[in-house]
């Protein structure tokens, strides 16, 4: 898609924009645009550090002549004149995800653009007021679904609007029951999942994730199914599921063979895998066992006397929610200079400090005699990113919901 065209389905929403303006696909491909976490590579300061080089000055000439402008605003302001309409979403996305930093690219890239898309462009890529956008599109999805529900994901509202799946459907999760942790000794039957990331729930009319969002790919092409689990084989070739029926995009899969015994060895071949567990009509899930977490570090504060406290979240859909906090004693150094990178110096007590960029920490779940269960600092990880973060449902089936 043009940024051009993203642009101006961006400027009519909600109000101005209706379904016989853009088609479905279009649709998708702005939300999935709006919604990425995979921006930009640099930190908002190395690109003003960048603007401020290629324009010749110094950053705090820079700051004066801006008078209060934003950083996007500043950066609009290098745009040309020009009709614009050359430049994709694809491109941009490209571009800001891997600049070259050795080039002097960015009024290279601003000239490329008009005023209008360098405006969306860079306010995508820095973040900046980016939430109103989303929102502006997910109140178009709400108006065109007819579903004021906050808690159906706009991909899904999308689909209402342009009668792909069935409001009614949508709606009723009578079906759906999230997995529970098993905690018991050897089960009636059980599935080995080679990544739990791509566990699904199917249902009459309906499929859905371990959240319970509604999978806009596999839903359409369900009928009548007796309720049951899929996941993707360890090749990501294929499906399989828990019943015995037929399914377009599943394959039946056999419970396992092994012992109970034999198949707890089996889990330590993929970090991220499970068993899916059925006993007495009920399904449950037993992960590999793994205490380790990956999370995006939000805020961080010094605490007099106690240390430091990082606020973490984890992915609920395309969204970090702020979910738990952990302390340490002594700040290491490897975090410590991943902060200062982007600007953050924690010398003040009980001051908290937002942190940019989606850093993201390991944290493994611990106990000790004098903290009792709780999460611990493992490591800083430069070369993660939002896909790296696990799923919020992942926290919850290690640490137990009643925790929080």
């Amino acid at each position: 898609m043009l940024l051009s065209r993203a642009t101006i389905i961006v400027s009519k929403m909600p109000h101005r924009l209706s379904v016989e303006d853009l088609t479905r696909e279009e649709a998708h491909e702005v939300w999935a645009f709006l919604s990425s976490e995979d921006r930009l590579s640099m930190t908002r300061q190395a690109v003003k550090v960048q603007l401020a080089k290629e324009c010749g000055v110094f950053i705090e000439q820079m700051d004066a002549v801006a008078n209060g402008a934003t950083l996007t605003e500043l950066l609009v302001w290098e745009s040309s004149d020009s009709e614009g309409g050359t430049l994709t979403l694809e491109n941009i996305t490209a571009m800001f995800r891997n600049p070259n930093q050795d080039d002097e690219w960015v009024i290279e890239l601003c000239r490329m653009m008009n005023p209008y898309e360098g405006e969306l462009a860079w306010r995508w890529a820095l973040g900046e007021r980016l939430i109103m956008l989303r929102n502006r599109m997910r109140t178009w999805g709400k108006k065109f679904s007819v579903k004021n529900d906050t808690l159906l994901p706009t991909e899904t509202l999308i689909d209402i609007a342009f009668g792909e799946v069935d409001a009614v459907v949508v709606t009723d999760t009578s079906a759906f029951k999230r997995l529970r942790r098993w905690v018991g000794d050897e089960p009636d039957a059980w599935w080995l999942v080679p990544d739990c990331a791509t566990l699904l729930h199917i249902s009459e009319g309906a499929v859905r994730n371990r959240r319970g969002d509604i999978d806009i790919e596999f839903t359409p092409l369900t009928g009548d199914a007796e309720p049951c689990w899929s996941w993707v084989n360890a090749v990501g070739t294929l499906r399989h599921h828990t019943v015995n029926q037929q399914l377009s995009y599943s394959k039946y899969q056999e419970p396992m063979s092994l012992s109970w015994a034999e198949s707890m060895t089996v889990l330590q071949k993929y970090p991220k895998s499970g068993y899916i567990i059925l006993h007495e009509g009920e399904y449950h899930l037993l992960t590999s066992g793994s205490i380790t977490l990956y999370a995006q570090a939000l805020t961080v504060r010094r605490i007099k006397n106690i240390g430091y406290e990082f606020t973490i979240g984890f992915k609920d859909g395309v969204d970090i929610i702020d979910t738990a906090t952990f302390r340490m004693k002594e700040m290491v150094y490897d975090l410590e200079s991943v902060l200062k990178m982007r600007g953050i110096t924690v010398h003040n007590s009980h001051t908290t400090h937002d942190i940019p960029d989606g850093l993201v920490l390991s944290v493994v779940y611990t106990w000790s005699p004098s903290d009792d269960w709780h999460l611990r600092y493992a490591g800083t990880h430069r070369d993660m990113g939002i896909s790296d973060v696990d799923e919020i449902v992942d926290y919850y089936m290690l640490v137990g919901e009643d925790n929080e």
